[in-house]
């Protein structure tokens, strides 16, 4: 079971002395239980008031990832605060990681962790190739983190020295915009700060990150277990929860690092799932992760034509879109999770006529965090991973360009 959050809202206003943004304080704009699992032969699973946004919240700061420009001339509380870390980085597009110290400072509303567990994601590649154009070098990888907290921040109240805790996508956000209230901070509009974009991700030894969004990993998940539930995890599970009923068939395109975790997710919520791969040597693996049929992509037109309820591609580029637009039932979703850049040549009629519909789900925000990590929890979903220590790093990266992990590399400190 998750743990219980019980602070008390932290103040709306920005504390003196820090770099942080004003921010009004969140509240649950729906306190009522949420049903998770519908599907009454299995397991009901039910969050009460899983977005009561301030007891989750602690106020945002910028400080975290800043290096101590003049010691000399720094503050009693800068020299205190003071960090110094070792972790590895990419200097430059399409390079490999090499060992990278840098400076850090713990401000009032960050946590310093040290590092357990890192899941290794496409997108850490994906930043490394600034294939979004938004990569600064040097980058130090790494966004599904998992550590245990060394220092507490003076101005966080909900999570203390020992805890062990996470980080997905994003650390931060602004707090009190329409989405962040409504616990959809993965959508924030104003503030929204990645944990890898212009910051140093979990790469390293300590990392530093605003407490915002830190989320409390539950005791009877190991932390390699947990870390690509924080993107990975969330990714598959924030569409599953809003789109998939029980008794529905789903279609999961790819069978990855977020594939086999869509899965599981969906037989949990009680569908009828389809595994679609054109690797046949994953079928026996897609079955015991709950899939009950297993079909080619080449296949679709034939087989599953109108069929599915919902189809959840988290495959990589170059599909036939318009063949799985051609599985979809009449009224279902066509979701993409991928973040390539492929552009979508579908015909139009076949989407009115059938009133079909495509959607894109970005991770999710901490209403679908907590909600994932207590039905991951409640059903023993878990990743199928491969561990390898953070010195061979290069290695785990090329086994994953190779499409060689089985199925989420996480990389460990290497005294473990």
């Amino acid at each position: 079971m998750l743990p219980t959050e019980t602070s008390q809202p932290d103040n709306a206003t920005k504390p003196a002395g820090t770099g942080g943004r004003i921010q009004g304080t969140c509240r649950d704009v729906n306190a009522t239980q949420r049903l998770v699992v519908e599907c009454p032969a299995i397991a009901i699973v039910t969050v009460s008031s899983l977005m009561n946004r301030t007891t989750l919240l602690d106020l945002p700061s910028k400080s975290a990832k800043v290096a101590v420009n003049d010691t000399d001339t720094a503050t009693s509380d800068c020299q205190e605060n003071a960090r110094h870390f070792r972790a590895w980085a990419f200097h430059e597009k399409g390079a490999q990681l090499e060992p990278f110290e840098y400076d850090a400072q713990l401000g009032p509303n960050d946590l310093e962790l040290k590092i357990l567990a890192n899941g290794l994601c496409h997108s850490d590649l994906s930043m490394r190739d600034n294939k979004w154009g938004i990569t600064t070098y040097p980058l130090v990888p790494g966004h599904e983190v998992v550590g245990k907290v060394t220092g507490v921040g003076s101005a966080v109240k909900r999570i203390k020295e020992g805890d062990v805790v996470g980080y997905g996508w994003n650390t931060d956000c602004c707090g009190h915009c329409n989405k962040c209230t409504k616990g959809d901070d993965n959508l924030c509009v104003e503030g929204a700060q990645a944990t890898i974009v212009g910051n140093h991700g979990g790469f390293g030894d300590y990392m530093i990150a605003p407490s915002t969004l830190a989320i409390k990993i539950p005791e009877s998940m190991s932390p390699a277990d947990a870390a690509p539930l924080l993107c990975a995890g969330v990714t598959v599970w924030s569409p599953i929860s809003e789109h998939v009923q029980c008794g529905m068939k789903v279609g999961i395109v790819g069978l990855g690092g977020l594939g086999h975790l869509a899965l599981q997710f969906a037989a949990a919520k009680g569908a009828e799932v389809y595994a679609i791969s054109n690797n046949k040597g994953k079928e026996k693996e897609a079955r015991g992760f709950g899939a009950k049929h297993f079909v080619s992509p080449d296949d679709l037109s034939k087989d599953l034509a109108g069929s599915l309820d919902v189809l959840i591609s988290s495959a990589p580029e170059g599909q036939d879109y318009n063949a799985l637009v051609g599985a979809v039932a009449p009224g279902g979703k066509f979701i993409l999770l991928s973040g390539h850049l492929d552009k979508l040549d579908i015909p139009i009629a076949s989407l009115i006529m059938g009133q079909k519909s495509v959607h894109g789900s970005l991770v999710g925000g901490m209403r679908m965090m907590q909600e994932m990590l207590q039905v991951a929890a409640m059903h023993n979903i878990k990743p199928l991973v491969e561990k390898m220590p953070m010195s061979k790093c290069n290695e785990a990266l090329q086994r994953l360009i190779d499409g060689k992990a089985r199925y989420r590399i996480v990389l460990t400190p290497d005294e473990q």
